[in-house]
């Protein structure tokens, strides 16, 4: 037989055209380009799980918002830390929420993220006052590892906040590589 969509001779047993990826479904052949094809595609499991950790970091962040945060040479409080806080679980809930579901909005959505945590952790990678006031917290540990620790313990704190840095971004750049797992598919290409 033809195919009703591009003419090339397929068997009659045939579920799927191989030359345009138009398929068999309830008896009636669907265009390549039908929307319900989007939805036979499979689910990404990096992307769906990225998606409910980012969501529960969101929501986690939005339980603790009164959490006070290193910001500008001092540890902040209140207002200042709910809206901080805030306005940082809110954009990773968006994030989580847009790749856990596959929304075309998702790279607008990991932008916003990325520019919200970049500026939340170089801020902390930049402001070595901030950044020892953090550490104020646990002074009594800190004080229970021996003199001359408070340096190793900064240095500790700094790497770390440059690793998630690096790993956050190494994040973005998979998804930006997999950018067309949000667009809708067009068509069928085994």
């Amino acid at each position: 037989m033809k195919c009703v969509f591009c003419a090339e001779e397929i068997k009659d047993e045939a579920q799927l055209c191989r030359f345009c990826g138009a398929w068999l479904a309830d008896g009636k052949w669907q265009s390549p380009a039908a929307p319900a094809f989007a939805a036979k595609q499979r689910r990404s499991f990096t992307m769906v799980s990225t998606g409910w950790l980012l969501i529960l970091s969101g929501a986690w962040m939005l339980v603790c918002c009164t959490t006070p945060v290193p910001l500008f040479g001092a540890m902040r409080g209140g207002a200042v830390a709910v809206l901080y806080n805030g306005a940082l679980g809110i954009v990773l809930l968006a994030m989580g929420y847009a790749l856990a579901g596959r929304k075309p909005w998702a790279l607008a959505a990991t932008m916003a993220a990325t520019a919200g945590y970049t500026l939340d952790k170089l801020l902390f990678i930049f402001d070595a006052s901030a950044r020892r006031a953090s550490l104020v917290d646990g002074s009594q540990l800190i004080k229970s590892l021996g003199p001359g620790i408070d340096s190793m313990v900064d240095q500790v704190a700094l790497v770390m906040a440059v690793s998630f840095l690096a790993g956050w971004w190494g994040l973005v750049i998979y998804i930006w590589l997999k950018r067309s797992y949000f667009q809708q598919a067009t068509s069928f290409k085994p």
